[in-house]
Parts: C-alpha cells; sequence; structure tokens
C-alpha cells in the first residue's frame, strides 16, 4: 500500500472516530438532561415554576383571559366545597376556613383583572376548543368516570376522591364557560356609532406665534388657537 492510501485511511478512520465520539457526547448530554434533577420536591415544583414561567410569556390578552379562566375555577371549586361541607362547617379546622376565604378572594380578584384586560376579544377557535372541554368535563361528569373503587377512599362516586373529582368537572365546566365568553366578547359589544356627515369638524391649529400655554390650552380643549376648518380644502 502506497503512503497517500496510508495516509488517507488513517485520516479517515480518525474522522469516523471523532465523529463517532462526538455522537456519543451528545446522547450523554441527553439522557442527561433528560433525567430529573433533585428529588422528589424538585418533580412536584417544577410543573409549578414551568406553568409560571408560561404564563410570563403569553401575550398580554391571552394572560388575562387564563387569568378569568383560572379565577374561575378557584372560585367553583370553593363554592362546591362551600355547599358540600356546609352542614360540617363547625367541625373543620380554622386553617381551612382561613385557606377556603383566601382562595376564593384572590379567585375573585383573578375573575376581577382578566375580565376586565379581555375586552374586545374575538377569538372563534379558542371559544370553539373551550365548548369542546366544557362538554368533554360534562361527559365525564354525565358517565359518572370516577377512580376504581378498590382505591378506597379515593376510589368510587360515593368516597372523598369522588367527591373531589366531582368538584373538578364543574369547576373546569365552569372555566370553560368563561374561556368561551372572554374569546366571543367582541361579537356582543356594542359597534361605535358614525359620525354624522353634517358634524362640523373642528382642529386645533397651533399659531406660528402662538406661545407655549396656549399650545397646551388648545390641546386642553381650550379655545385658544381653535379654527373652524369646514370650509377649508386639504
Amino acid at each position: 500500500m502506497s503512503a497517500n492510501g496510508i495516509w488517507n485511511g488513517s485520516r479517515w478512520g480518525n474522522s469516523n472516530n471523532r465523529e463517532a465520539a462526538r455522537l456519543s457526547d451528545t446522547n450523554a448530554r441527553m439522557s442527561y438532561s433528560n433525567q430529573p434533577e433533585g428529588g422528589l420536591l424538585t418533580m412536584l415544583v417544577r410543573p409549578v415554576t414551568d406553568s409560571i414561567r408560561e404564563h410570563a410569556a403569553l401575550p398580554p390578552l391571552q394572560k388575562n383571559i387564563k387569568r378569568a379562566a383560572s379565577g374561575t375555577t378557584m372560585v367553583s371549586f370553593c363554592a362546591y366545597l362551600a355547599l358540600g361541607t356546609a352542614g360540617a362547617w363547625d367541625k373543620l379546622p380554622p386553617l381551612f376556613l382561613v385557606g377556603w376565604a383566601a382562595c376564593t378572594g384572590f379567585g375573585l380578584l383573578w375573575i376581577a383583572v382578566g375580565v376586565h384586560g379581555s375586552r374586545g376579544t374575538v377569538d372563534i377557535m379558542g371559544a370553539f376548543w373551550a365548548v369542546v372541554a366544557g362538554v368533554g368535563f360534562g361527559c365525564l361528569l354525565v358517565w359518572r368516570v370516577y377512580l376504581p373503587a378498590d382505591w378506597g377512599v379515593w376510589g368510587g362516586s360515593n368516597s372523598l376522591g369522588g367527591f373531589l373529582l366531582r368538584g373538578m368537572y364543574l369547576s373546569a365546566m365552569a372555566s370553560s364557560a368563561m374561556r368561551c365568553w372572554c374569546n366571543l366578547r367582541g361579537l356582543f359589544s356594542a359597534l361605535p356609532s358614525p359620525i354624522p356627515k353634517d358634524m362640523p369638524r373642528r382642529r386645533l391649529v397651533q399659531a406660528g406665534d402662538a406661545s407655549e400655554a396656549d399650545t397646551l390650552r388648545a390641546l386642553r380643549g381650550g379655545k385658544a388657537n381653535q379654527v373652524d376648518l369646514d370650509d377649508m380644502d386639504f
């Protein structure tokens, strides 16, 4: 074999070795990144932090719709708990009552902020998928989809788990209704009335020798430097 053949073969072999090493390093990094960092607490907290990060990255309009829907979920579930435990409020610990009141108040605040910030919205597909989600949760409620009965206190329809699942289904249906309404608010808002053609048109014109005070007075609605331009051509 010639020297060029030996050189080319060794160069090709070194290139293959480098490529294999790079792929091995990439696979190792991917497998390491897919492994959960930390313990059980990190696995529980990470979905919450990811959800907060995703919410912060949303556009302002989508943020407000999500606020209104989430607030409706909280208030609906708190109302369900209040109705379901109406005869046992005196037996509940004070901490539970404080938490219930805090969640209800925060949910109402969330609804107020979200509804106020989502005025004039029209998103047909967003409303459609909200209706689909609401119908889906309604089907789960009607078909009595609960955890298996052999799960003890969490299984069956008459258990604690069944009670909480019913509340989750109803809260999700209320949240879907709120999301649908927020996405269709623009359809029900009153359209601005057209300006009559015979309405006098007035413009604020700053004169060349007007002082700063006169200009500010004119911009604020004063009569200084206010000229009728009905009969002027532009």
